[in-house]
């Protein structure tokens, strides 16, 4: 029965049929789907009813439903596949069943695969070798429950070429067996030694289940590869110094299509690597610098090789030498190698004059003028670096624009000079697009032993670049905003055409390349513009041009001011912060409350957070009790909006002392100052008298017991709490001199007793001192 019949004259009929899932046990559900399209979709009286069936790719038919109503133009139907089905491809059809006199039966299909069992199959070797086992595991499980499931019967079958005594004899060959019913099952072939790279092995299992008519099998693609090595270390003409170690490393990996395939790494690939000068062969040793290396060549888990070598030194010469790498070729059973070039040396310090070629080419790697001629110079020189003369160097040029590839010049055969120097002239050609744009230098050379190297150099026509720059990061409505304009390889006068689109504005300036341009624009009063993009394109005498853009953002937000308490600050003592909030485009308010975060730096746990509601004020803050005095930095953080204090901060020790020192020297000196008005009352009495009695009595002189006898002094009206340090009269004993104002006025002056001991002198702050303070000084 064919898939798909149009009908000409019938009315409605089911297309876009669908089955899913594709794959489905037996006992599982498919859901069926399809589209009703046709003319008597327009009348209403029409009626057209479906029948759904499956059939088998042997042309079997099994009915699945029959006699269904479309609903709104859709068929929709839920078939449970009966347990005993055959497994295998069917087509699940949808036919209407009633079209009119004139129609033909309409025919549309989808295609499913019934299955009895779910198999999951896996080798040892993604690409397999000759003469290897290829090792296979398959599973099989319910494909409704994916329970473990052991079949009636289970098998398999292989299927690869051999080659013969020519490439294109090339043979068919089919293995197979039967297994041991299980759930999990293993089985394993020996691959000929003559298995051909060119075709793949195909491997198929099965599991049948007691009916006999349900099967299910699946199938892998095996391909057969090639081995590959490649030496990643040493680099080619690499100097090895003769007796000393190198590190080798090498990468063995099976490969498929000649390489251009899939890969896998090689493991456990015997190796044998060789040093060789000709007809001498030196097989290289593992070094015994490291203990810890193995004893032979072979590759790793990851087909890596990576070993510290010692290069042998008694039948080897200096100079040119192969490192060979040799392996057994699994189809062959021969020994094959990959090899590369080193140099070999008495020591380190040899002298390399002479030795090898190097090809380096120097001059500019840019161009900003199309049509310039660019001077190159190719070097010509030895392993030292030293100058080589007479070295034949073929070079040619090759350009690159957004419209051609590798337009390449012919050859040019020169020889370098005596200076190991060759001069190439390479011209910039006129139509060479900036920035795209490149041409190359390309040379080759060999010296007289058929030694070669090559360099290439790249010379790129710049770009010319133009660049906004700014005079202001943010904007505020109102504002005047000033753009200079930078040019890069431009030439002669710039023509720049500029515009802020949001604005709706542009305009044009000129300036000459040298120098730099500005223009202005204004912000408008009102705007509710966030951002402003300012565009510029820039054009030069010689038509080349570039563009650029800046974007410059609103104004928002709000500055912070916080200013510092006036009182002492004491650790564990609650303190006010006085706060400013002003924001920074007056059209656009600040939106409180505001969240507000004050901490002491490099103090733990010390933040707090709160709420203002105002655009000033004050907040509180709670010292931690446990800072020592000192100054700490205040961080004080508004919704992002930060700013910093530096503060002193006093300890709760500290601060007690401090505290009653104050008060001490405070009440002393409250008390003192009727006390001293009082005494200096005295005095002045004590002086008159004593200027009396020096006048009537001019020939009494000084009492010697005068000067110890204290005058009776009237008690202060107020009493004293705490007075200055007692003042002593002077002692003639003691030598002390007469006042040098006036000697007529020597006179004797009696002690003032002391009311209090005077409180000792505040400490002065000391950072080394446990307490934080000074010792104060002793008392006399």
């Amino acid at each position: 029965m064919p898939i798909s019949v149009n009908a000409e004259e019938s009315g409605r009929y089911a297309t876009d049929v669908s089955a899913s899932p594709y794959e489905v046990g037996t006992g599982g559900t498919v859901e069926i789907e399809a589209l009703v399209t046709g003319t008597q979709s327009l009348d209403d009286d029409e009626t057209t009813r479906y029948n759904i069936w499956a059939e088998s790719s042997t042309e079997e038919t099994y009915t699945i439903a029959q006699n269904q109503d479309e609903i709104e133009g859709m068929i929709t139907y839920s078939w449970l596949v009966p347990e005993s089905i055959p497994t295998g491809y069917y087509s699940i059809c949808v036919e209407e069943s009633d079209s009119g006199a004139m129609s033909q039966f309409s025919v549309y299909c989808d295609t499913i695969s019934i299955i009895r069992y779910h198999i999951e199959m896996e080798v040892n070797n993604e690409i397999l070798l000759p003469g290897e086992t290829i090792r296979v595991w398959t599973t099989v499980s319910s494909p409704i429950t994916g329970s473990p499931e052991s079949p009636e019967t289970a098998g398999w079958k292989m299927t690869y070429t051999t080659q013969g005594e020519n490439s294109w004899d090339a043979d068919s060959q089919v293995k197979s067996g039967i297994l041991t019913p299980s759930s999990a099952n293993e089985f394993a072939v020996l691959m000929p030694s003559n298995l051909h790279s060119d075709y793949d092995l195909d491997i198929t299992f099965y599991a049948n289940d007691s009916s006999g008519t349900q099967l299910s099998e699946v199938s892998i693609n095996v391909p057969v590869g090639q081995l590959e090595t490649s030496i990643s270390q040493p680099s080619y003409g690499q100097v090895i110094p003769l007796g000393s170690d190198f590190v080798f490393q090498l990468n063995c990996k099976r490969t498929e299509n000649g390489g251009w395939g899939a890969w896998m790494p090689e493991k456990n690939l015997a190796l044998t690597v060789k040093l060789e000068q000709g007809n001498i062969k030196a097989p290289v040793s593992i070094s015994s610098t490291l203990s810890g290396q193995p004893n032979s060549i072979i590759s790793d888990s990851d087909g890596i090789v990576s070993l510290l070598i010692a290069a042998d030194n008694s039948v080897l010469e200096i100079g040119s030498a192969e490192l060979v790498v040799y392996w057994a070729d699994p189809y062959s059973s021969e020994e094959v190698n990959t090899s590369i070039m080193v140099h070999l040396s008495a020591d380190n310090s040899e002298s390399l004059i002479g030795v090898g070629l190097q090809v380096v080419i120097d001059g500019p790697l840019t161009s900003s003028a199309p049509g310039e001629e660019i001077i190159l110079t190719v070097n010509t020189l030895d392993m030292a670096g030293n100058p080589l003369a007479g070295i034949w160097v073929h070079h040619l040029t090759s350009r690159s624009t957004t419209t051609s590839e590798d337009d390449r010049s012919k050859w040019t055969m020169q020889q370098s000079d005596s200076q190991g120097k060759l001069t190439v002239l390479v011209s910039i050609p006129l139509d060479l697009n900036p920035g795209s744009g490149s041409i190359l230098l390309y040379a080759i050379a060999k010296n007289a032993t058929g030694v070669s190297d090559s360099d290439y150099h790249q010379i790129r026509l710049i770009e010319p670049k133009v660049t906004l720059n700014p005079s202001t990061v943010n904007w505020l409505p109102g504002d005047e905003v000033e753009m200079r304009i930078n040019v890069d390889d431009m030439s002669g006068q710039v023509a720049v055409f500029w515009s802020v689109a949001e604005l709706g504005i542009e305009g044009t300036l000129t300036f000459a390349a040298n120098s730099q341009g500005s223009f202005s624009f204004q912000v408008p009063d009102r705007s509710s513009f966030s951002y402003l993009q300012i565009s510029v394109v820039a054009i030069d005498d010689n038509g080349d041009t570039d563009s650029d853009y800046h974007s410059l953002y609103r104004l928002d937000g709000f500055s912070l001011m916080i200013s510092p308490p006036n009182e002492v600050i004491i650790a564990g003592e609650k303190i006010t912060f006085p706060y400013v909030i002003t924001a920074m485009d007056s059209t656009v308010p600040v939106e409180y409350p505001v969240q507000w975060t004050v901490m002491v730096s490099g103090v733990a746990d010390s933040a707090m957070t709160g709420l203002v509601n105002s655009a000033s004020g004050s907040i509180e803050y709670t010292l931690p009790s446990n800072l020592e005095s000192g100054s700490y930095l205040f961080t004080f953080i508004f919704e992002g909006q930060s700013t910093h204090l530096v503060i002193d901060v006093r300890s709760n020790d500290d601060a007690s002392g401090v505290g009653g020192t104050f008060s001490a020297v405070g009440d002393s000196l409250d008390s003192a100052s009727g006390w001293v008005s009082t005494l200096a009352l005295i005095m002045v009495f004590v002086c008159l008298g004593l200027l009396l009695k020096g006048g009537r009595k001019k020939e009494e002189e000084w009492s010697g017991s005068g000067f110890n006898d204290p005058l009776p002094v009237a008690p202060p009206t107020q009493p004293v709490a705490a007075a200055p340090a007692p003042l002593l009269a002077p002692n003639p004993a003691d030598h002390y001199p007469p006042p040098a104002a006036n000697p007529a006025d020597n006179w004797t002056p009696a002690v003032i007793p002391a009311a209090h001991p005077p409180p000792a002198a505040m400490p002065a702050y000391d950072p080394t001192s446990p307490t934080g303070y000074s010792h104060p000084p002793p008392q006399q």
